[in-house]
């Protein structure tokens, strides 16, 4: 027997992260769309990849923006205590996927609790 032939150990097939959804408060966002919301309210956030992998999650505001985050997972709340601008990254990363890290970016206009009343009197 050629040993040049013989398979050694498992065969493993590499995973993939693929496609990365996101949804705030039920509602599917849309890639560069603002996503407006009022200072301090809990937004619940979920990240979905069509994918087979097994991802961590890690969410980070860019340029400092002080955003509290419940848990670095999949599913978490964010919450935004000043107004104005931010931008918010989740990266999915799986050392064994083909396509790790993926990293996906979330515009959101933080309003006054004024503003927020003027703009959606009936909420």
């Amino acid at each position: 027997m050629n040993s040049d032939s013989a398979v050694v150990g498992p065969v493993i097939t590499p995973t993939e992260i693929k496609a990365v959804t996101i949804t705030v408060d039920g509602e599917l966002t849309t890639y560069g769309e603002p996503i407006h919301c009022k200072v301090n309210d809990a937004l619940a956030v979920e990240a979905v990849i069509t994918g087979d992998a097994s991802p961590s999650y890690k969410w980070e505001a860019r340029g400092n923006y002080p955003m509290g985050v419940s848990d670095q997972a999949a599913i978490t709340t964010l919450t935004f205590p000043l107004e104005g601008n931010a931008t918010v990254t989740v990266t999915v990363t799986d050392p064994t996927a083909t396509d790790s890290p993926i990293a996906y970016a979330m515009n959101f206009y933080v309003a006054s609790a004024a503003e927020w009343e003027a703009l959606h009197p009936d909420a």
